[in-house]
């Protein structure tokens, strides 16, 4: 298994969560939520960048259906 930290060193994967709840007074409540995702994906067998300008709905994997 590969841990998120281990991940993020190599630079595969940045992932940030934040969430907060706050109870002003009774009646009054303060909450929200963040978050930030980014991923560098190198997948075998895809697109040149050409090939997407020309047909970005190709596939070029013949047994991906």
């Amino acid at each position: 298994m590969v841990s998120a930290g281990s991940l993020a060193a190599r630079g595969g994967v940045n992932d940030f969560a934040l969430k907060f709840r706050h109870k002003r007074t009774p009646t009054l409540e303060i909450f929200g939520k963040t978050s930030h995702y980014d991923v560098k994906s190198r997948t075998s067998g895809g697109l040149t960048f050409a090939q997407y300008n020309a047909d970005p709905l190709q596939n070029t994997r013949q047994t991906d259906f």
